[in-house]
């Protein structure tokens, strides 16, 4: 999931880099052929509009990557969390180890699945008592 992000984001910032590359390269050509000359302050002007949108393609990907990857962890967790603490229940019950109830951290995903495994352990807690 956190991959697909990655490359989805990878992908899209890719494709607005090079048509900012694209752009700036045929402006550049195109000015070379009207016969402006090499040191005119259009260059300058140009070449110094083309490092500051480069910086900023570089400062906004590694913003957008950051975010996607911190929020894809986070999510996976409260997903992956709630799963794998329910398969350790699994195999401690399995074995021989006394039933208990589970608890999931608050913004886990699936809080049903720790309610209705907690209800089956106090039924069948409740039907070994005498």
């Amino acid at each position: 999931m956190i991959g697909y992000s990655l490359f989805a984001a990878f992908l899209v910032i890719g494709l607005l880099f090079a048509s900012n590359y694209i752009f700036f390269r045929h402006s550049l050509q195109l000015a070379r052929e009207i016969g402006i000359a090499e040191n005119d302050l259009y260059f300058q002007l140009f070449e110094q509009q083309r490092s500051t949108m480069t910086w900023l393609f570089l400062g906004t990907a590694t913003t957008i990557y950051g975010i996607l990857f911190v929020g894809g962890v986070l999510l996976s967790h409260r997903i992956a969390g709630p799963i794998f603490r329910m398969c350790k229940e699994f195999e401690s019950v399995s074995n021989g180890e006394p039933l208990k109830e589970v608890k999931f951290r608050p913004r886990d995903y699936f809080p049903e699945l720790a309610r209705t495994y907690n209800g089956a352990v106090q039924r069948i807690v409740a039907s070994k008592k005498p």
